[in-house]
């Protein structure tokens, strides 16, 4: 009885740790996206279709991979901004070596400067934003909400 006692002790305490220390890593990513209009069926046939409107409105149809390029797994820190008029929050993330090397080499390629990256938040779509410029160790994201973003730094000060 002593055994079974200290097993499920030692298990729910597990079980409690998993439930906490996984929460920001499964809901936040950023996944490779074209525009639906940009999309090759041969390139791109085994990515999903996704459809998120726009500040304006108006509504975007994306072919978005269905492998992650980051998770909040890759975050070392946070640099949060306030709460913009939208309710949302503007924040820069430091990556891990890991992230930093692929995030360089796939900013190398010039093409890929200028196509959207989807951040996803859970099963919301929050941006399709493109990088522009290549990446250092620093990345910024846009569109979390304030409780997204102290649930990620709750994560990344915890891990």
């Amino acid at each position: 009885m002593k055994r079974f006692i200290s097993f499920f002790i030692v298990f729910s305490t597990l079980a409690a740790c998993t439930e906490t220390s996984t929460s920001a890593v499964g809901h936040i990513q950023i996944h490779e996206a074209r525009l639906l209009a940009d999309f090759d069926g041969k390139a791109f046939s085994d990515w999903d279709t996704v459809s998120a409107k726009t500040k304006g409105g108006q509504l975007n149809t994306y072919a978005v991979s269905r492998k992650p390029l980051l998770t909040a797994w890759n975050f070392l820190a946070l640099n949060a901004g306030p709460v913009q008029a939208d309710e949302t929050q503007i924040i820069t993330v430091r990556l891990n070596a890991f992230a930093e090397k692929e995030m360089q080499d796939f900013s190398r390629i010039r093409s890929n400067l200028k196509v959207p990256l989807g951040l996803r938040s859970g099963n919301r779509w929050v941006n399709f934003f493109p990088l522009l410029n290549p990446v250092t160790d620093r990345m910024t994201l846009r569109g979390l909400n304030e409780s997204e973003v102290t649930s990620l730094q709750k994560y990344i000060d915890n891990r």
